[in-house]
């Protein structure tokens, strides 16, 4: 999810800045992948605490 919602707000403030298409839809998806790989980066790293068990 962070992955895509990276990627639609960089395509549409790089179309309001001028970029073409193409040129915001490559900057999209590579933003994409960045916030995608570094929330995978984070979720293997660090581990949810216990839940307390009622």
């Amino acid at each position: 999810m962070p992955g895509a919602a990276a990627a639609i707000v960089i395509f549409v403030l790089t179309m309001l800045h001028g970029s073409g298409i193409f040129g915001s839809g490559f900057t999209a998806l590579w933003h994409g992948a960045i916030a995608y790989g570094v929330t995978g980066v984070v979720g293997s790293v660090v581990r949810p605490g216990k839940a307390e068990q009622h």
